[in-house]
This record gives structure tokens, sequence and C-alpha cells, in this order.
């Protein structure tokens, strides 16, 4: 007896179980029309409030003898040495491996010379592809358990609730990167937003996989700073090829360490459509964990709609994302420019004053000795330093610290001034 038949037979023969179960089960558990339409007929009865009347079941099918009589071979036929649960799980198991069959098969048969519509249909199969069987309903109970476990385990490996930034002080204001959450780091040109977002993105790859999306360098570039960042090796002279014996040897060893960390580039596609299909399909097959996205102003879109309402579109979509996946998502993202007083505030995000609307977190990044100033506005030194400064945590709070700029580097690291 196949398992759609043992877990139809087992509904049939006690109704508790379809209640117990809430939503999780629909006729697309089952191949055959008969089943499908015994199942559909059950339902509506429980749903209705009636009892399960057999006859009248098999007298509202388009085959009524035929399924009285299946209904008789699904109720004699149950093996109760598998459990509900254990139904339910190899069967939505096998939906599944008939999905990617067919998933298969079609995509085979579409115009490879519209790459939109490919994109498209394997954006709407990842985007369906684990909703379509069993949508999981949970008490508090079970969603208090699930947080408890994530809090447990998080604090046994680094302290934290979310994924360690790399920063003491960053960590220490927002208790690691939550899933959920798009963090929007801004910064007027040359300040280092993308290498501080690098800073964090290496990382968090050290442990879990990132994708990074990058409208502005090309991943051999992204690749050579990440290889700066830890054998201090000024990144251009990595690529132009200027080393001597010494920084050969110690590239060498780095290189090993960055080539096993778990960050993947893609540093081609600018469309919000292609960006988020791809977000999905790579959270999917390769269980991304965080994604890093440089900038928001060079972000594509095929909409008709003003700047603005393109940058506010483009945010919320990824918020939305950031939600649905449940992971951060980093979003880069340019400030207007103020001659007069270069202080970052969050009336100066460039293009959209919806980007403050969506962002949970919004982190400046502020290097005054860019400008020639010498001091920051409290009156301390900032040669080879920045400030980060926390303008909005929805769920954080407010907060700013003082980190080590390395110039030849372009990268930051932890100094203990906080205030």
């Amino acid at each position: 007896m196949i398992l759609e038949e043992q877990l139809l037979g087992r509904l049939l023969k006690d109704s508790k179980l379809f209640f117990n179960t809430g939503d999780m089960i629909n006729d697309s558990f089952f191949n055959n029309y008969l089943d499908k339409e015994i199942f559909n007929t059950y339902k509506k009865q429980l749903l209705n409030g009636e009892g399960v009347d057999m006859m009248n079941i098999s007298n509202k099918s388009s085959a009524p003898e035929q399924s009285l009589l299946r209904i008789g071979y699904l109720i004699s036929s149950v093996d109760y040495s598998l459990s509900i649960q254990s139904l339910l799980d190899r069967t939505y198991t096998k939906i599944k491996i008939n999905k990617i069959n067919q998933f298969k098969t079609d995509i085979l048969n579409l115009n490879i010379n519209d790459p939109d519509a490919v994109l498209t249909y394997i954006n709407d199969f990842v985007v369906t592809f684990d909703k379509s069987g069993i949508s999981i309903i949970k008490t508090m109970f079970d969603n208090v358990n699930d947080v408890l476990k994530i809090v447990e385990f998080n604090k046994k490996n680094t302290g934290l609730t979310g994924i360690d930034t790399g920063f003491r002080k960053l960590n220490k204001i927002t208790n690691g990167l939550q899933g959920g959450d798009l963090i929007i780091i801004a910064g007027e040109t040359s300040q280092g937003k993308t290498s501080f977002a690098l800073n964090i993105a290496q990382k968090a790859s050290e442990s879990l996989p990132v994708y990074l999306v990058s409208c502005e360098m090309m991943p051999s570039q992204i690749t050579a700073r990440m290889l700066a960042y830890s054998s201090e090796i000024n990144s251009n002279h990595i690529l132009t090829g200027k080393l001597n014996d010494e920084e050969t040897k110690q590239l060498n060893y780095y290189s090993s360490i960055i080539g096993s960390s778990q960050l993947l580039i893609n540093g081609s596609d600018f469309n919000i459509d292609k960006i988020i299909t791809n977000i999905r399909i790579c959270h999917a097959t390769k269980g991304v964990k965080m994604v890093v996205i440089d900038y928001l102003q060079l972000i594509n879109t095929t909409e008709k709609a003003s700047q603005e309402q393109k940058i506010g579109n483009i945010t919320r979509r990824l918020k939305n994302l950031a939600k649905e996946l449940d992971i951060p998502i980093i979003l880069l993202s340019q400030l207007n420019r103020n001659k007069d007083n270069p202080f970052p505030k969050l009336s100066r995000l460039r293009d959209s004053g919806q980007i403050e609307e969506a962002a949970d977190i919004v982190i400046f990044v502020y290097r005054p000795e860019f400008y020639g100033i010498n001091e920051f506005n409290d009156g301390s030194n900032s040669i080879g330093r920045a400030q980060i400064i926390i303008a909005k945590g929805r769920n954080t709070g407010i907060g700013a610290f003082y980190v080590s700029f390395i110039k030849s580097l372009t990268k930051f690291t932890d100094e203990e001034t906080i205030f």
C-alpha cells in the first residue's frame, strides 16, 4: 500500500487526525483522482460540522461504486506501525521529488532565448516549492520552544542571538544581526561603507553561507580586498602582482583560508527581480543565512515610476524578502552630500525617505579625515579612525562607537573607546 493510501486510510478511520494536523494536508498529497475526490468531500463534511459518512462521500464521487470500494480498501489496509507524522513527512518528500522532476521537464521546454521568462519560472518555482504541501501552523508553545533553542544554540557558539559581525561594539548594541532584519549601511562616497560591509561579510562567512551582490565591484576586486584584510597586503599590490617573496608566501597561506570561506559573490545581476530570484535560489540550494547588496542606488528596476518610488519599492521588497527567508539583508546606500556639514543624518538618505521607514537598522560610516577634518564632533582625534553610528534600531536602540581604519587596506578593526 503506497504512502498516500496509508495517509488517506488513517484519516478516514479517525477524523480526529484531520483536526490535529490543521491544514497540513490538501489534495495535492494524492495522485489517484478518486482519492482526491474522496479527500475533498471528506474535508468538506468535517469543516461543515457533519460526521464522516462513507456512503455520502462515495455518492458525491464521479464514480460512486468505485469510490465506495476504494474507501473500503483504504480503511481495511491501514498499517498502524507508521505514525501520522511519519506518513506526512514521507508523503510530502515524495511530492517534492515529483515537483522537482516536473521542474526539470518544464525548464527544458522553455525558450532559452527569453532569459527573463526562464528566471521568472525559476523564481515562481522556488517561491512556491516549499509552500504547496504542508503549511505548518505552530502553537505559541512551539514558537517559544523554537526561540529558546535558537538562543541556546547561539549562546553556546557566540554568546549572541544573531550573526557575529566581527565588531564587538556593534555586537553589543545589536546582539548580532537578526533574521528578518533589513540593515542599511550608509555613507557618502569614499567613507568606507563597502569595506565595512565586506568586513562583516568576511567574518560571517567563516561560519555560515553569505551571498554578496556587488553592483560596483568585480568578484576579483572583492576577493583581492578580502585577501588584503587577512594578509595585510595592499589589494592593489595583490592585483598587480607587485609582491616580494615573503608577501607571496603570506598571500598563498591566506588564499587557502579565504578559499574555504562560505562567501558567494555575484557581480553581474543588477536588476531587482534577478537579485531577488538569485537570493531565493541560493537560500534554497546553498542554505544562505545572510545577504549583502552593494548598493541600493545602482539596482535597476523595469517599473515606470519616479526614482524615489523605485528606491522605496526596492527597499520594501528586500525587507519583505528578509522576513520571508528569516535572514538579515545588509543593503548599502549613498547619502546626499553636504559640503558644509558632512556629518551623516537620516534625512540625507539619498532618493527616498522610505529607506528609513523600511529599515530595521540604519548604520552610518563617518570618516572626517577624508574631508580634512582632524577631529570628531566630541573633539577626539579622527586620524586613522571612523565613527560607526547606529542612527536607527527598531529592536536595538541607537548608539555609536569608534573603530580603527587602515587606509592602505581599506580595513576597519575594533578599538576600545566607546561613547
